[in-house]
């Protein structure tokens, strides 16, 4: 194999990054949410933080579950507004870890999308 350089050019720009990051799911806000208060605070100030840990500026947030949770859920499961719910596990665990996060970083940038499995 030949050697190759990779030249960075500072001068032109193609796109903008927003930043990097996770995806916060109902699993890992569970596992999270039941670790001790140290040790809780001690993981997400290493990844969150950007002066004492990675500082991830990045979040993706599930709305409803997928195959990191613990029972299958959705916000809304029959059709109108009227029927829209955060469920319990997420009122629960994910929320709760959220908030610890954004008293962390209150600039994180959210993404909340839907997953579902594959037609």
């Amino acid at each position: 194999m030949a050697p190759f350089t990779i030249v960075l050019d500072t001068t032109t720009s193609f796109q903008e990054i927003n930043g990097f990051g996770a995806a916060l799911t109902a699993l890992s806000a569970y596992l999270i949410q039941n670790l001790a208060e140290e040790k809780k605070e001690s993981l997400l100030n290493a990844l969150f933080d950007s002066k004492t840990g990675i500082g991830i500026s990045c979040l993706r947030l599930l709305t409803g579950s997928s195959d990191f949770s613990l029972e299958s859920y959705s916000y809304c499961g029959q059709s109108g507004i009227s029927n829209f719910a955060i469920s319990e596990i997420d009122k629960r665990d994910l929320i709760p870890v959220l908030k610890k996060i954004l008293k962390i970083n209150p600039q994180i940038f959210i993404v909340a999308s839907p997953w579902s499995a594959l037609a």
